[in-house]
C-alpha cells in the first residue's frame, strides 16, 4: 500500500505585518508543523512545493484578531508562485465585530492537480485593506495538505458566476448550481447535471462531501442549505447555516458542510436551501468567494467514523463553564477500527495510523460570547490553537463558524475528546445545536 502524502501545520504564535503597512498580498506562514509526510514546506517563507502531476487537496482556515472598531474585509487563497495564478475560490475570514476582537472562518477547500512541479502559498487577496492594527492569530489558524491517491473519484466544483433568483422568488428549496472545475469524464465515476446541480454517487462507495456557500446581501437573513437526495428529497446529515450579511458588510460565508455518506443504490443528490430559508431577491451566491463543492471518495480499506447531533445538548452550569463542555454526539455511518463513545464524546484511534479529525460545532446563545472549540486528550490539546465560534451578529442569533481540521499520526493507541470552552464570556443559557452545523468526521489516510 503506498504510504499517504501530507502535511498539517498551525501557527506557534500570532503573525504581524510591519506598523504602516496592510495585509494585501501578505503571504500566511505557519510556523507550527504539527505533522508531515512526503510534502516540503518552508516555515520562514510559507513556501509549499507540489509534485507535477499529483492530485492535491488544501485545507485552510485563519482566525483574526485586532481592533473590533474596524471590521476589515480577510479575504484569503491558494496562489500558484510560478505563475502568479489563484487557485480556486477565496475564503474569506470572518471580521472581527464590535461584540468580539477575535474571529475565524472562511474555510479554504481546493483540489489541485499540479501541471508541472512548482511553489505554492496561501496568501491574502490584492484588495485586502486591513492594516497592522489586525493579525493571524494562533486559535483558528490552520493548513493541512493532503495527497489524494490514484484511483479515488473526485469532483470539485465553484460558481463562476454569482447564482440569483428571480425577483419576488425566496432561496427555500433552491437547488445549488455549481460548475466542474476539477473533473474528467473518461475516468470520474460521479456525474454531475449542470442544469439541475445534481450530481450521481456509486451504491456501496463512501463519499465525503463538503460545501460552504458565500452570500452577497442587503439585509441579515438566515441562510442554510443541506444535502438533499434529490429523489425523495430527504436531507442527509445536519444543515450547514452561513453567517448573515450584516450592517457592516454585505457580504458573510460560513458554516460548513461536511457530511460521510454510503448510498446502498445509485443515486442521485444536491445542495439545496432549507425550506425555512426567508432570504431572496436581491441575494446572491457569491462566484469569488467561499463558495465551493468537493466530493471524494474513500477507500473501502481505509477506516471512518462520521457523527452528529440529533437533539440540542445545553451546556452544564456552571461546572462546564469552568472545565469546558466535552461535545457529545451520536454516530451516524462509521467503518473499520476507528472507537467512539457517545456517552463521553471519547474518540479513539489506533497507533501507527494516520488520522484527519474535521468538526464544527453550532453554538447558541442569548448573548454574544467568545467560545473555543478544540480537540485533545484528557489532560493536553493536539495543537496551540482551536476554532472559534462567536454568536455576535445579528445580535445573540445562533451561529457557528471556524473549522477544527488537523492530521494526527498517534504512535500509540489513544482516546482524546471535542470540547467546547468559554472565552470571556458571562453565564448565559448556551447550547450546541443539533439541526446547523454541527459535525464529527474521522477518516484514516
Amino acid at each position: 500500500m503506498t504510504d499517504t502524502i501530507y502535511f498539517s501545520a498551525g501557527r506557534k504564535y500570532n503573525q504581524e505585518i510591519q506598523k504602516g503597512s496592510t495585509w494585501a498580498n501578505q503571504i500566511i506562514k505557519m510556523n507550527n508543523v504539527v505533522n508531515k509526510n512526503g510534502i516540503e514546506y518552508d516555515t520562514d517563507t510559507g513556501i509549499i512545493t507540489l509534485e507535477k502531476g499529483q492530485t492535491y487537496r488544501v485545507t485552510s482556515q485563519l482566525g483574526i484578531g485586532g481592533n473590533g472598531d474596524k471590521p476589515y474585509f480577510y479575504a484569503f487563497g491558494l496562489f500558484n508562485l510560478n505563475t502568479e495564478v489563484q487557485i480556486g475560490p477565496l475564503a474569506e475570514a470572518l471580521q472581527p465585530g464590535l461584540n468580539t476582537r477575535n474571529a475565524s472562518g472562511g474555510f479554504l477547500d481546493v483540489i489541485h492537480t499540479a501541471a508541472e512541479s512548482g511553489k505554492y502559498c496561501i496568501r491574502m487577496a490584492s484588495n485586502v485593506k486591513a492594516d497592522s492594527s489586525s493579525h493571524i492569530r494562533q486559535e483558528g489558524t490552520f493548513l493541512n495538505i493532503v495527497q489524494i491517491m490514484p484511483g479515488t473519484d473526485v469532483l470539485s466544483l465553484r460558481r463562476l458566476t454569482n447564482q440569483t433568483i428571480p425577483y419576488g422568488k425566496t432561496w427555500a428549496g433552491q437547488n445549488i448550481i455549481m460548475t466542474p472545475v476539477n473533473y474528467d469524464r473518461r475516468t470520474a465515476r460521479i456525474e454531475y447535471n449542470r442544469d439541475t446541480g445534481e450530481f450521481t454517487l456509486m451504491y456501496h462507495q463512501t463519499y465525503r462531501i463538503t460545501a460552504q456557500l458565500g452570500w452577497q446581501a442587503s439585509a441579515p437573513e438566515f441562510y442554510a442549505f443541506g444535502l438533499f437526495d434529490a429523489y425523495t428529497n430527504e436531507q442527509i446529515g445536519p444543515t450547514a447555516e452561513a453567517l448573515p450579511p450584516n450592517m457592516v458588510t454585505p457580504n458573510a460565508s460560513g458554516g460548513v458542510l461536511d457530511v460521510i455518506y454510503t448510498p446502498f443504490s445509485i443515486r442521485s443528490f444536491c445542495l439545496r436551501m432549507v425550506s425555512g430559508v426567508t432570504a431572496g431577491f436581491p441575494s446572491s451566491i457569491r462566484a469569488d468567494v467561499s463558495t465551493f463543492l468537493n466530493i471524494v471518495s474513500i477507500p473501502e480499506e481505509k477506516s471512518y467514523m462520521s457523527a452528529r447531533r440529533f437533539v440540542d445538548q445545553p451546556f452544564l452550569f456552571p461546572e462546564d463553564y469552568t472545565f469546558g463542555t466535552g461535545v457529545r454526539m451520536h454516530i451516524a455511518e462509521k467503518r473499520g477500527t476507528i472507537g467512539y463513545s457517545p456517552d463521553y464524546g471519547e474518540i479513539k484511534l489506533k497507533g501507527g495510523r494516520t488520522y484527519r479529525i474535521t468538526a464544527q460545532v453550532g453554538i447558541g446563545a442569548k448573548l454574544p460570547g467568545y467560545y473555543k472549540f478544540i480537540v485533545g486528550g484528557t489532560d493536553e490539546k493536539f495543537l496551540p490553537y482551536s476554532a472559534t465560534v462567536s454568536p455576535n451578529f445579528p445580535f445573540g442569533r445562533p451561529v457557528s463558524s471556524g473549522v477544527y481540521d488537523i492530521i494526527l499520526s498517534p504512535w500509540r493507541d489513544i482516546s482524546c475528546y471535542c470540547r467546547v470552552e468559554p472565552g470571556g464570556v458571562g453565564y448565559q443559557s448556551v447550547i450546541i445545536r443539533a439541526s446547523t452545523s454541527t459535525f464529527l468526521n474521522v477518516v484514516e489516510l
